[in-house]
């Protein structure tokens, strides 16, 4: 399992067909993200870079900024929010907040791979406060 994988599976368990995304990378990592889930057959509206180089200051972002940076995307159009494309990038404690905000359903590369390990293991998807994938519908 790669959390590449499990972010393209929970997309297609949402039923996404277009998404937006927020990603910490430079812009042309963000853009080989972006080719990767489009050649899936999940086509990304709009996307916005962080341009964090460097990956232990990925890891210490504060997941409440996302409340305020996915306001920068245009969501018209999109079935689905990826609100971290990154596992390491923090984003967990946005996602609800979000959800709730925006009326679309809410995930990160974290939730996606969460779903697919719960799935694997023959458990229940069910996380709280996780967002829509993980809600155990």
């Amino acid at each position: 399992m790669t959390s590449a994988g499990a972010l393209v599976a929970g997309l297609k368990a949402l039923k996404a067909r277009k998404i937006a995304m927020v990603a910490p990378y430079l812009k042309p990592l963000t853009h080989l993200v972006i080719e990767y889930i489009e050649a899936e057959g999940i086509q990304v509206t709009d996307s916005i870079s962080l341009e964090v180089a460097d990956n232990l200051e990925v890891g210490r972002l504060d997941p409440v900024g996302l409340t305020k940076i996915y306001r920068e995307l245009k969501l018209d159009g999109a079935d689905v929010l990826v609100l971290s494309s990154c596992v390491q990038m923090p984003s967990l404690a946005a996602i609800p907040v979000v959800e709730k905000e925006c009326g679309l359903p809410v995930v990160s590369a974290a939730v996606c791979t969460t779903h697919q390990m719960l799935q694997r293991l023959g458990l229940k998807t069910y996380v709280p406060n996780a967002g829509a994938l993980l809600s155990g519908r």
